[in-house]
């Protein structure tokens, strides 16, 4: 008997950002089952830089992070044209997908509609809004030569912070103490054993369940953070006092 595996249209029903002090999370929701288009994520997670921004200018500023961020990034190109999704996925343009001698380059942004996306698999995901869709690019001056850059007007880099665990996000809640609480860890448990059963209906307690994911992802790289700045330079360490860890998540 030939076995037959079926593909189905997933598309997400929540976006949020959030778990920083002194914040209140961000969030999209999608209660139709229709589910956001590519579109729609780039614009919430394009607005999120404007909403968490430092009420002073001597404020601390956000560093985006996430956790396992690769399902999160195919949902953000959901709706590219396959070339597009190729071209990111392989760091080169498509027309040279057969040419061996054309080598991968992970700081090569892919153009789409208003937008441009980079993406370095593993560490982190920058998006763009373009000041010109029709121009996306401009030259500029650099130390006497003439260098051709990206022309945006917004932008959020997002960090995976996987890396720093190399284990599930439960594994590493458990693995830092003190980052959420006993009944807050049981949540995120029950809400990662439902994850592929969610439906619409269940919004209320998926928004509670991601919120305690960001909270628990903040305080475990702050906590990471400071630990390791303990061998960075005096500078390195001042640049991290005037930053703030902000989670983004689906």
């Amino acid at each position: 008997m030939v076995e037959k595996t079926e593909y189905f249209d997933q598309r997400t029903a929540l976006w949020m950002a959030g778990g920083a002090d002194g914040y209140e999370n961000a969030y999209i929701e999608e209660r139709t089952g229709v589910g956001f288009t590519s579109e729609q994520i780039f614009e919430f997670l394009l607005s999120l830089p404007k909403q968490f921004a430092a009420r002073e200018a001597s404020g601390k500023q956000p560093i985006w992070i996430s956790f396992g961020f690769s399902y999160d990034v195919a949902q953000i190109v959901k709706d590219f044209p396959y070339e597009k999704a190729w071209e990111l996925h392989n760091c080169k343009p498509y027309k040279e997908r057969d040419n061996a001698d054309c080598r991968p380059n992970q700081n090569r942004v892919v153009l789409w509609k208003e937008y441009a996306i980079r993406c370095v698999a593993g560490k982190s995901v920058t998006l763009y809004r373009l000041r010109d869709h029709n121009k996306p690019f401009k030259y500029v001056e650099r130390n006497g030569e003439r260098s051709k850059i990206l022309d945006w007007k917004n932008q959020i880099e997002i960090f995976d912070t996987f890396g720093f665990f190399q284990m599930s996000l439960v594994a590493a809640i458990l693995d830092t103490p003190g980052v959420v609480t006993k009944e807050e860890l049981e949540i995120i448990k029950a809400g990662k054993k439902q994850r592929g059963n969610f439906r619409v209906g269940d919004l209320e307690s998926i928004k509670t369940y991601t919120a305690l994911e960001l909270k628990a992802l903040v305080n475990m790289m702050d906590i990471q953070l400071h630990a390791t700045a303990n061998s960075w330079s005096a500078c390195s360490q001042r640049r991290l006092d005037d930053c703030r860890n902000v989670g983004v998540g689906v």
